[in-house]
């Protein structure tokens, strides 16, 4: 396995189980924040912020290793291309 193939598997798994993780609690946050955009970075949703990218910036800030997802609070499909996998 080289280092990219790794790297790649890594950010799969993180965005994975954010998601899981933000799909279990849209219902609690919904009412709150909809149309607002999630940082989540290890399961945990860390932050909302009113543009997408407030919360790039603000994950790019807090995790140097750029670990992190962003996911519009919506019962919608938003599909935010490649940044909805960072």
């Amino acid at each position: 396995m080289t280092g990219n193939t790794k790297n790649q598997d890594s950010l799969q798994h993180e965005i994975d189980v954010n998601y899981k993780a933000f799909l279990n609690k849209i219902d609690q946050h919904m009412p709150r924040y909809q149309d607002k955009f999630a940082l989540i970075h290890n399961g945990e949703i860390e932050q909302f912020f009113d543009t997408w990218q407030d919360a790039y910036n603000a994950g790019n800030l807090i995790h140097k290793d750029a670990m992190f997802s962003i996911q519009k609070v919506t019962r919608q499909a938003v599909d935010l291309g490649y940044f909805s996998r960072v």
